[in-house]
């Protein structure tokens, strides 16, 4: 164990060790700014960002499976056209191949087509609550204005972003 090359005194190649009164100062001093930011946020604040959050991942997994879709289609199509050349006898595939690939292809691409929509509800769902909380949270600054002018003023209002 070296404290020189934790204090940056000698070019050991050691492991260092460190005095454990720095590593808790350090420690407890970001403990009591992330405590203060947090302090800070409403409730309002710690909603919008979850929900910033979690339709942010459910567009990326919209963003996926539309690829997939397009992928399967895309594949469906290839298949269609390789049913001409087996009709022919110039495929490579037999018509019993291709038409057991493009049955596994479309139930494939049914369960996307179903995962799909799901999510565009869940999205449009997340929306309307967010909506929701909007308006509640709006018609209850107004009241607190109605009622308590004085508390309204002093108070910060509850903010949301669009």
């Amino acid at each position: 164990m070296c404290t020189g090359s934790a204090l940056c005194r000698t070019d050991c190649k050691g492991q260092g060790t460190f005095i454990v009164k720095k590593v808790d100062y350090k420690i407890e001093d970001h403990i009591k700014k992330l405590h203060q930011k947090l302090s800070k946020m409403s409730d309002v604040d710690v909603i919008d960002n979850k929900y910033k959050h979690v339709v942010s991942n459910l567009k990326k997994r919209i963003g996926e499976l539309k690829f997939q879709e397009e992928n399967l289609s895309y594949k469906l199509k290839t298949l269609y056209a390789e049913i001409a050349d087996s009709i022919s006898g110039i495929s490579t595939y037999s018509p019993e191949q291709l038409s057991e690939a493009i049955t596994e292809l479309r139930s494939k691409q049914e369960s996307v087509k179903i995962k799909l929509t799901q999510l565009q509800n869940e999205t449009m769902d997340r929306k309307q609550l967010r909506s929701s909380i909007q308006y509640r949270i709006s018609s209850l600054n107004i009241r607190i204005k109605e009622v308590c002018p004085s508390l309204f003023k002093s108070m910060n209002r509850v903010r949301f972003e669009p």
